[in-house]
């Protein structure tokens, strides 16, 4: 255990690096087709050594079993990213904007990250080159009809290592892989995301268990990179099982010495 403290005490701190999501990134068009619509569904960030890919999706219940959509992830300048999904337009068709992306109005909102009372959730898969703790993300508010005033509620899924996403494929499958948090929220700003994990892959929905209607943009996050010289947690418990072990070893010799010892005879030569 000391040899742990000690791994521990020599550890680099973490390194923590923002990455500005308000009309940035490069944008890949075309590399999925849905419905007849070319979706624009993935940008490219890169923040030091780390390269974040960032993809637009929707959860959509219309299908059974529930689908997942590749849907058109928008760069608005000042505001972040926002998703549209092709399949539901502002009025619940199925007709797209041409741009693999839905029907969308200033009075709609449907080009944000929301939900309907359907059960429809759009989401963000962001997927860093490496693990990285998502600390806090930053979200601009909008009001979706019909709650009639903003509200925001998001849900933020992480696994690392999880497999990827695959357009048409089940929704309900590849979400069941990840661990969960809920981020409320009606107003614009910051909101932090509790707890140390460091993980590849993060979800950033509209809240998942929600009877409203939720709709925001991402304008940046946080991350924190996993401090150098920090093992990963499982190599973590094989060495305080190495620790545990190497103790008990020392612990049986001690108790079979004074054993041994007894058991030779006065005067008897050992040759």
């Amino acid at each position: 255990m000391a040899a742990a403290a000690a791994a521990i005490g020599i550890a680099g701190s973490a390194s923590a690096a923002t990455i500005a999501l308000d009309g940035g990134g490069v944008n890949t068009v075309g590399g999925t087709t849905i419905e007849g619509l070319n979706v624009g569904n993935t940008r490219t960030y890169t923040s030091g050594s780390v390269t974040l890919v960032a993809q637009g999706w929707t959860y959509d219940t219309d299908y059974t079993p529930d689908k997942l959509v590749a849907s058109y992830l928008g760069a608005y300048s000042g505001n972040g990213l926002g998703v549209s999904s092709p399949h539901v337009d502002a009025n619940g068709s199925t007709s797209g904007n041409g741009y693999g992306g839905a029907v969308e109005t200033s009075s709609g909102n449907q080009h944000t990250v929301d939900n309907n009372g359907d059960g429809r959730i759009d989401f963000i898969l962001l997927k860093f080159s490496t693990a990285v703790d998502l600390t806090s993300l930053y979200f601009k508010v909008f009001d979706v009809p019909p709650t009639g005033g903003a509200d925001g509620d998001a849900t933020v899924f992480y696994k690392n290592g999880a497999f990827a996403p695959s357009n048409g494929g089940n929704a309900e499958t590849y979400l069941a892989q990840f661990t969960s948090i809920d981020l409320p929220g009606n107003t614009n700003g910051s909101r932090n995301v509790l707890g140390l994990t460091y993980s590849d892959t993060w979800l950033v929905a509209a809240a998942a268990n929600s009877s409203f209607n939720d709709g925001f943009k991402l304008k940046s996050l946080e991350y924190t990179l996993r401090p150098p010289g920090v093992p990963e947690p499982a190599t973590w418990l094989f060495m305080i099982m190495g620790f545990g072990g190497a103790g008990a070893m020392l612990r049986r010799r001690r108790r079979l010495a004074p054993l041994a010892s007894s058991a030779i005879e006065p005067g008897f030569d050992l040759l």
